[in-house]
């Protein structure tokens, strides 16, 4: 039998901080398991983890709001795999009125304290870990009953809290921005969208890319005097000002033109415009160049002996670069978003399943469907959907056809990699379940433009990897 029991609320606004703080000065262990826990929570428990041993503390909480996770991701340094959060569940949904959610949740509120072998003090109430309910401003109620470990209403106790432990997962902190994404799809007036995680292997490189063939019969030089004649649909922009970088592949006759990707790697050049008009009443001339791409819409380069060749009819504009040989590469993945591409992670609900409990329990009354939306009773028997991380990446990538090598695929693998980078606490199951969730969408730039375009980032280096 308990050997204290204790009503600690018949004001129901006493302040509920002073009383369990009591128990924790005599306390050798804790073990909380509480639906709420904002900054003051988190600075109280860090205080205790701190006096005590972090060993013998363990917390779970739910990760629904007004749960700090940014204030728990502190507390995660000092209690490491000791911290625990519980990820909900979108289903079974309770039909609600206006914004309000009612999806299922961790929604206990105990507290386990040990005074080394003798005696136990647990509070179970309704106070969550906010300074509202803590400290007096809400209207509470909790009871603590102290008793011996080894009585049953303690080991009762015990086993509530590593079944809520059981359901929830490590607290990573690699993983805030999918924390937070819960708690914006399941409350409304939460937490904005969070933001793109930046993906840092994509570099600046604002240029103007050019694909072409070479049809020179000595395709040896190690720099190009380059003329471009530009008709009417080629944007004079696109190579302004003088000193714009230039990148163009150029490729062995019959192995880019009237294919659906190129059948050979290119061999790359780099440089700069040295000079553009788009004057043709008065046309640069007199400028030594070596070689021409007459027509962007279909590009070979060709020879030049000396100055830049007479204008011919059409060209609205001209444009000459200087650019130096880097030998035979695979083509790089370009980007045409002038903001750095990055990760937006987002809940998935779509993987449901029933508690493994479930068929131990009588089913639920036939009309109970009736307070519940669609989908969240199945065979008499409540349906719970439980988050997955969705890692979204949208890129522009220009000249997508280009690529021997799909381009989302290499976007991927970037993702993936850093992916099992962050999952320090996962074990290995969990690290698999994350890493199939990657999903990389690409969207190609304007066709009339195949084989130039421009970009502004790079995934690794310009020069790709030298064949």
């Amino acid at each position: 039998m308990p050997l204290t029991v204790k009503f600690c609320a018949s004001d129901p606004q006493d302040r509920f901080r002073p009383v369990i703080q009591e128990a924790v000065d005599r306390g050798t262990d804790i073990d909380v398991a509480v639906a709420f826990m904002t900054k003051a929570g988190v600075d109280l428990f860090t205080r205790w983890v701190r006096a005590l041993d972090p060993a013998r503390c363990r917390l779970c909480v739910s990760v629904q709001f007004p749960t700090n996770i940014d204030a728990l991701r502190d507390l995660s340094g000092l209690l490491g795999d000791r911290l625990f959060i519980h990820l909900g569940s979108k289903k079974p949904e309770e039909i609600a009125v206006g914004k309000s959610t009612l999806s299922p949740l961790l929604h206990s509120k105990i507290i386990w304290i040990a005074h080394g072998q003798e005696t136990v003090s647990i509070f179970v109430g309704s106070h969550n870990w906010t300074s509202k309910a803590l400290d007096g401003a809400n209207f509470e109620a909790s009871t603590l009953l102290v008793c011996e470990p080894n009585e049953q209403f303690s080991q009762d106790v015990k086993a509530h809290l590593d079944a809520c432990v059981h359901a929830s997962e490590v607290f990573n902190p690699a993983d805030i921005d999918f924390y937070k994404s819960i708690q914006s799809a399941l409350f409304s007036d939460g937490p904005q969208p969070i933001r793109r995680e930046i993906i840092e292997e994509f570099t600046p490189a604002e240029a103007v890319v050019i694909h072409a063939e070479d049809h020179r019969a000595d395709a040896t030089q190690g720099t190009l005097q380059l003329y471009l004649p530009l008709k009417r649909a080629m944007p004079l922009r696109w190579f302004e000002p003088i000193g714009k970088t230039v990148y163009l592949y150029l490729y062995p006759p019959g192995t880019l033109l009237g294919h659906p990707t190129p059948t050979s790697d290119p061999h790359f050049y780099e440089g700069t415009v040295r000079a553009v008009s788009g004057d043709v009443d008065d046309p640069i001339t007199g400028r030594a160049v070596n070689a021409q791409i007459p027509d962007l819409t279909r590009p070979q380069l060709m020879v030049v002996g000396g100055n830049i060749p007479a204008l011919m009819p059409g060209i609205v504009a001209q444009v000459v670069a200087n650019l130096r040989a880097h030998g035979t590469v695979s083509l790089p993945v370009f980007v045409a978003d002038r903001s750095r591409p990055g990760v937006r992670i987002e809940p998935r609900y779509d993987e449901t399943t029933e508690t493994p409990r479930s068929e131990d329990r009588v089913p639920l009354p036939r009309d109970l469907g009736r307070y519940y939306a669609d989908g969240s009773i199945k065979d008499g028997r409540f349906v719970f959907q439980t988050p997955l991380p969705v890692r979204t990446t949208t890129v522009s990538i220009p000249g997508i056809n280009l690529y021997r090598i799909p381009p989302a695929r290499t976007v991927q693998e970037i993702i993936l990699r850093r992916q099992r980078q962050s999952l320090r606490h996962a074990d290995d199951e969990s690290s698999r379940r994350r890493e199939a969730d990657v999903v990389v969408l690409t969207e190609a730039t304007d066709d009339r433009f195949e084989y130039v375009y421009l970009v502004y980032h790079v995934l690794g280096s310009v020069h790709g990897t030298h064949q």
